[in-house]
């Protein structure tokens, strides 16, 4: 008995991510990687309501980022003399909007995110251990004292 999947990424767009190799075909994201896969999403290159929007040739596979990023921006989907524009062509006027947000996105991380990481990082690398300091204290003692608080320590499971 075959299995029906009523899910996105196992039932109704996994022939789509299959065509497109289970990559993001605005910024590469390969599903095929774990867990990257469970990134993927399909992405309707037409407006709701098209007549041809459910036509497996106008969605594709795209990460939930670059998906979610013009949603609900409505793209011009016809050439100059009418006609719908192609797969390839719907796809990279998309692409264009969605890298130059993804740029604007990476500059914010890098301003916010990583160089608060950096900062953390430093800190850490500055702060002594707790097992540290019962080394240095220990250096001190006597060696009988040293043996009584080390078996204490064991007992208990502090180091």
């Amino acid at each position: 008995m075959i299995k029906h999947y009523d899910d996105s990424l196992r039932g109704y767009s996994f022939e789509i991510h299959k065509r497109d190799n289970f990559v993001c075909v605005y910024c590469g994201l390969d599903g095929k990687d774990w867990p990257n896969w469970l990134y993927l999403s399909s992405d309707h290159l037409l407006p709701k309501g098209h007549p041809k929007r459910e036509n497996p040739e106008y969605i594709v596979t795209a990460c939930v980022f670059c998906n979610e990023l013009h949603n609900r921006t409505v793209f011009d989907v016809e050439n100059a003399i009418g006609e719908l524009k192609s797969q390839t062509e719907l796809i990279e006027q998309k692409r264009f909007r969605i890298l130059e947000r993804r740029n604007e996105y990476k500059n914010f991380w890098k301003e916010n995110v990583k160089s608060r990481n950096e900062v953390y990082e430093n800190r850490r690398s500055l702060m002594v251990t707790d097992e540290e300091i019962v080394k240095a204290c220990m250096s001190t003692l006597q060696d009988a004292r040293k043996e009584r608080i080390t078996v204490f320590l064991n007992a208990y499971q502090i180091w």
